[in-house]
């Protein structure tokens, strides 16, 4: 699996951050190596061409204006109390659609949350949480409430003692919880509001993300919905405005860009990663929406 390090992921995105005197640390300052938790706070209109793929996990508590969220196969448009996980190994994007935005964020380590409690407990809440992608809006006095946790732990982190820790962990759980709650309630919500259409189009779209790799063929997630392929591409032209068939090649893409910009394998190998025939396959593939081959893309021709 190849994801980007808690280390490497702020060296990606320091130009997104700056100094502030009364929240987020400055990552021009601060050591950004062996970290297992940070505090930042994102007021600057920066999107990286290619998605990221992290190795932890992101709060993000939107502050101000709104923005277009991109996380694996589904878009979210973020506004003011706009509060989200990003759990590990989902692709991560987003394109500013104000001029000026505010995001306070939270970057945490798995392994950062042991020994604040029960590890059954902590696995629970997280496992939730990566099945369970999409934001929550806050109400005015809970978005008061997550922001006073916030400025807590950056506090606390600050500090920077055992005790001070621990309280950091736990107002994590806290955070992990209040959103779980949420979500699941708003969740009912928009099930009931949502149509078959949309039920099934979000079922396709997550069984993607589970079988890319193996299965390309709209046929293939037809047979799993227990529909025909005509009724499944007719059905995210609907509620998505596109076939089937493209969102299949989308989520290939995005692999394919992340591997080529951030591991070493080469293009052989990378084709092989994707289930590709032979490299020639999946050079076509690649050219058919780039217009350029994996290794003109690479080498940044």
């Amino acid at each position: 699996m190849f994801t980007l390090s808690l280390e490497k992921a702020l060296q990606v995105y320091r130009s997104s951050f700056s100094d502030h005197s009364r929240f987020g640390v400055n990552l021009d300052k601060n050591n950004l190596n062996d970290i297992n938790i940070v505090v930042l706070e994102k007021d600057i209109s920066v999107q990286s061409v290619t998605p990221l793929k992290f190795d932890f996990y992101v709060f993000l508590l939107s502050i101000e204006g709104d923005l277009l969220r991109h996380i694996d196969q589904f878009d979210y448009t973020i506004s003011k109390y706009s509060f989200q996980l990003l759990p590990p190994n989902t692709f991560y994007s987003f394109e500013n659609i104000s001029p000026i935005t505010k995001t306070y964020i939270i970057a945490f380590k798995e392994q950062y949350l042991q020994g604040c409690c029960e590890a059954t407990t902590v696995q629970s809440l997280l496992k939730f949480h990566q099945i369970n992608l999409s934001p929550i809006t806050l109400s005015m006095s809970l978005f008061h409430r997550v922001i006073n946790m916030f400025e807590d732990i950056y506090q606390a982190l600050k500090e920077n003692e055992e005790e001070s820790h621990f309280l950091v962990k736990l107002i994590l759980i806290r955070l992990l919880l209040l959103l779980k709650n949420d979500k699941i309630n708003q969740n009912k919500l928009h099930l009931a509001q949502k149509n078959r259409a949309w039920q099934l189009t979000y079922r396709y779209l997550e069984l993607i993300e589970i079988h890319f790799l193996e299965e390309k063929k709209v046929s293939d997630y037809a047979k799993r919905l227990d529909i025909t392929s005509k009724h499944l591409s007719e059905t995210t032209k609907t509620t998505l405005g596109n076939h089937a068939l493209f969102y299949i090649h989308q989520r290939l893409l995005k692999e394919s860009l992340y591997l080529l910009k951030y591991s070493d394998l080469s293009i052989v190998q990378i084709a092989s990663k994707l289930s590709f025939q032979t490299p020639s396959e999946f050079s076509r593939f690649f050219k058919t929406y780039y217009k350029m081959t994996p290794k003109a893309f690479r080498l940044g021709l």
